[in-house]
């Protein structure tokens, strides 16, 4: 899949992190509004598929602070997801 061509099959680092977290919101944002001027689709139905690349993201760094993947499913909310990930900044690797 896209994620384990971009960033490889183990999981990533904290840096790796925060850049692929930072690059998928801008590219939501980007996307969300380009469809907001150019289409009349559900752009609400496309917010939640764009959250659900957040969760991969969540996933992948969850496993590698030894954490559950599931509680990456946090991630398809904006206000979950900007809470997990201010958690997961401050979580030390078991």
């Amino acid at each position: 899949n896209f994620w384990q061509i971009y960033f490889g099959k183990d999981p990533f680092s904290k840096a790796e992190f925060i850049k692929a977290w930072i690059g998928w919101w801008v590219i939501a944002i980007v996307l969300l509004g380009v469809l907001s001027i150019c289409t009349s689709l559900n752009l609400r139905g496309i917010g939640i598929a764009l959250g659900f690349g957040f969760c991969q993201i969540h996933a992948r760094y969850l496993t590698f602070v030894g954490w559950n993947k599931f509680i990456g499913v946090l991630g398809v909310f904006p206000v979950t997801n900007i809470i997990l990930f201010i958690v997961l900044l401050f979580t030390k690797k078991k």
